[in-house]
């Protein structure tokens, strides 16, 4: 689905959350980056033995609405991660795999006060493009969508009206092979850790 745009999803569902949402709870905003280590970092794609490199740049824009200690958010996640081929020749093929998300993600908030620990969990749909670099000009490989799944876990330390959030997330795609291209070989194992820092608004 070429034409998926998680960013528009977003969007969508953040409509309905605040619409959604009991009046007296509390709306937070939230901005984090961070990277991701993956999994099985040597894989084939599209007939190619790679490597994925763990130099991964992820960005999360969420939205969630607190009542007591539990949340409802909706998140959108964007990671690039460079990938290259795995042989001896010098100016070896080069690439890189994006994946753009969006996500239902429910919290619990462990206790009160400025330092509160949380656990949480998330699924939602991804769209991943798997692209090569041939002399500067980029090249897909392939794109496709499936469900995305998290597990996720941290502390968020608080003041009035801000916060600083550090999170650790476990991450797992699975991708439909329901093109006319190239095989679901053709995507790695989208499995992996990644780690946040983010800055919260709570009004």
């Amino acid at each position: 689905m070429n034409t998926f745009k998680p960013f528009a999803v977003f969007l969508a569902l953040l409509s309905v959350a605040v619409l959604s949402a009991p009046a007296h709870a509390q709306s937070v905003m939230m901005l984090k980056a961070g990277g991701f280590k993956w999994s099985d970092r040597t894989q084939e794609t599209a007939e190619r033995d790679v490597r994925y490199e763990d130099n991964s740049e992820s960005l999360i824009l969420a939205f969630e609405r607190r009542r007591r200690a539990v949340s409802l958010g909706v998140e959108f996640m964007r990671m690039e991660s460079d990938w290259q081929k795995v042989d001896t020749i010098p100016d070896r093929p080069k690439g890189y795999i994006q994946l753009q998300s969006v996500s239902f993600v429910p919290r619990a908030y462990i206790g009160r006060g400025h330092v509160v620990p949380f656990v949480g969990a998330g699924v939602g749909w991804g769209y991943v493009r798997n692209r090569y670099v041939v002399t500067a000009i980029d090249n897909d490989i392939e794109r496709e969508n499936g469900p995305i799944y998290q597990l996720n876990g941290g502390v968020e330390f608080r003041w009035e009206g801000v916060g600083l959030m550090l999170e650790v997330k476990r991450i797992k795609v699975d991708i439909n092979d329901d093109s006319l291209s190239l095989a679901k070989d053709d995507f790695p194992n989208l499995s992996g850790t990644a780690g946040f820092v983010g800055l919260t608004m709570m009004f």
